[in-house]
């Protein structure tokens, strides 16, 4: 009992510090930096004066969307005409076009203090990219500007001065939050930050192989979420330490396949979707073990266990779960949960198995 108070005591004094201390080494210097001050939007924004995010201007005559819980219709969240998500932060983000033919959305904001010539500046922001739209960028830009910007689409013109590939396009296919960092050296008294593709040049990448709905205003276009933007001299966090622990009061669930296919079938779909439901109202994480039968090589089998653990993963994730929660892994055919000495026992090792695992976090000193 002794131990776990102080235990307790060491946490509390640690979540302190950081309230307290941190905060005074460490100023977000972009204003309205989560979108949460803004006019609800109950659509798509169809001329540019519709738009009206606090501090946040366009870069062009484009018609960059906010979409917010306070909607309930095709600007809404989770759901929306560009596809699903929670904000990363709060109960807002924006969405701009990347590209989608010569038109895109560029965003700007002005810095609520001008730049220091020689300073290192961190900062980071928060996108995903989006169910419906036919294609994945390669890249996102940014600019820092003494006064405001303003771009002719119809010209040819490259304001890029940051460029941000995205590393793994296989990764950004979960339409999930991601974490993008970059740092600034300021030239000097630089006072606006801009976003998005800032250049005639942009390319739209590869196609959208997990594309939800054919949504029409995004055809041939790529098209982002963005959220919880962060600059300042510092970086703004050291992210917690997660711990996890199985929970031992849910039973694991396991989700068959046929032979030698990582495709759901409408039985197991049925299953994930009563899991959806409940995991929505709790705080448990997952980890995803796929397994296989006895047959085929090893090397082939762990691939193919990884790829169903990867297609209930996704499943869960398209239907508004934080990918962060989940867990994927292979075990192949080593370890199986049933002997294989029949075609009824192996087809019980075709399976992902879903574990059940408590959260905590241990602040960083």
């Amino acid at each position: 009992m002794k131990d776990n108070l102080n235990l307790c005591f060491l946490l509390v004094r640690a979540i302190l510090l950081q309230v307290i201390v941190y905060p005074l080494h460490s100023q977000n210097i972009i204003p309205n930096p989560s979108f949460e001050i803004g006019d609800c939007q109950y659509s798509y924004t169809r001329r540019p004066h519709e738009f009206r995010v606090s501090d946040w201007h366009m870069a062009d005559s484009g018609t960059p969307d906010y979409f917010n819980k306070c909607s309930n219709r095709t600007a809404g969240v989770p759901y929306n005409w560009a596809g699903v998500g929670d904000p990363a932060d709060g109960d807002s983000y924006i969405g701009i076009y990347l590209k989608k033919g010569i038109y895109q959305e560029n965003i700007g904001v002005k810095l609520s203090e001008p730049l220091k010539k020689g300073v290192k500046y961190y900062g980071r922001f928060s996108i995903a990219t989006v169910a419906n739209a036919e294609y994945f960028p390669c890249e996102i830009s940014l600019a820092f500007t003494h006064d405001p910007m303003f771009i002719d689409l119809t010209s040819s013109f490259d304001k890029r001065q940051l460029r941000i590939p995205f590393p793994d396009h296989e990764k950004y296919m979960d339409f999930s939050w991601h974490v993008l960092e970059f740092s600034h050296v300021a030239t000097g008294n630089e006072n606006y930050l801009y976003i998005g593709s800032l250049t005639k040049n942009t390319e739209l990448c590869e196609k959208n192989k997990y594309r939800v709905r054919k949504e029409s205003m995004l055809k041939n276009a790529s098209y982002v979420f963005l959220d919880d933007f962060y600059f300042g001299e510092t970086l703004d966090y050291q992210p917690p330490i997660p711990s996890f622990e199985f929970a031992s009061e849910v039973e694991p669930i396991n989700i068959l396949f046929d032979f030698d296919e990582d495709f759901l079938t409408n039985q197991t779909i049925s299953v994930l979707d009563s899991l959806v439901n409940f995991l929505h109202n709790s705080d448990y994480h997952l980890l995803v073990t796929g397994g296989t039968d006895s047959r085929g090589t090893n090397d082939y089998n762990l691939g193919l266990g990884l790829r169903r653990a990867d297609a209930v993963s996704r499943y869960l994730t398209f239907h508004g779960l934080d990918q962060e929660r989940i867990g994927t892994k292979s075990i192949g055919e080593t370890n199986p949960t049933y002997p294989n000495h029949s075609e009824e026992t192996r087809s019980l090792n075709r399976s992902a198995l879903i574990e059940f695992y408590k959260e905590t976090t241990v602040p960083e000193n």
